[in-house]
């Protein structure tokens, strides 16, 4: 049974915010929604595998794991899981896994579930679309931040690996260090910028010193 609190919930989601209550009493009865109760340290969703659903959290605390175990989001009541995952179609390995970070109680709406809300309502439509493009956007900027400390890693190990006893690089070529170190040219440039910011480097002409050895090994 779900209870007063637990419908707030569930209602106060994108997925069910602009359904009223007679409709979303007709949807709790119609075999497409159900509940289930993790222990601490359970895995509530593994994705890319089993049967596919989304899911809202109602109580308790849960962790986004991605395959090399590194944390990807913390999950609150409230939060909503699974968008993406309904209707993605590849195959593979699981590319994440959420599990309970203390017991919790989770709502889950089925894909068929899914289907029919979309289907009976376009405004649901667009606030699902809505949410999978914040999370696009949120993705793209990690992917933007771990591109920059990758590129950033590759310039240090670089320089330190070329320089002469001096800690001088002379006469760098620009064009060809970013082909070498697979960066483009404009990345490259705010790298070496970022440097001399930390006064890791100096540029004289194209010549880059090196100011701080240890600064750049504790980048790589």
């Amino acid at each position: 049974m779900i209870n007063t609190q637990e419908t707030k919930i569930i209602k106060a989601s994108f997925l069910f915010s602009l359904m009223g209550d007679d409709e979303f009493n007709r949807f709790l009865e119609g075999g497409d929604c159900f509940i289930t109760s993790f222990l601490k340290g359970e895995n509530i969703f593994i994705g890319g595998d089993g049967e596919k659903s989304l899911g809202i959290l109602l109580s308790g605390k849960a962790t986004a794991l991605c395959s090399d175990k590194g944390s990807l989001k913390v999950f609150s009541s409230g939060d909503v899981f699974g968008v993406a995952d309904v209707f993605n179609n590849t195959s593979g390995a699981p590319y994440s896994i959420m599990k309970a970070t203390s017991n919790c109680r989770v709502f889950f709406v089925t894909k068929k579930g899914v289907e029919k809300l979309i289907c009976s309502n376009p405004e649901t439509a667009l606030e699902y679309i809505s949410f999978l493009s914040d999370r696009v956007a949120f993705l793209n900027r990690r992917i933007s931040t771990f591109t920059a400390k990758e590129a950033i890693s590759r310039m240090a190990k670089y320089l330190l690996d070329n320089c002469d006893e001096n800690y001088v690089c002379k006469s760098l070529n620009f064009s060809a260090l970013a082909k070498n170190l697979d960066i483009g040219r404009a990345s490259l440039y705010r790298v070496k910028n970022e440097l001399v910011k930390l006064k890791a480097i100096a540029v004289e002409n194209k010549d880059i010193i090196i100011t701080d050895s240890d600064a750049l090994k504790n980048i790589i």
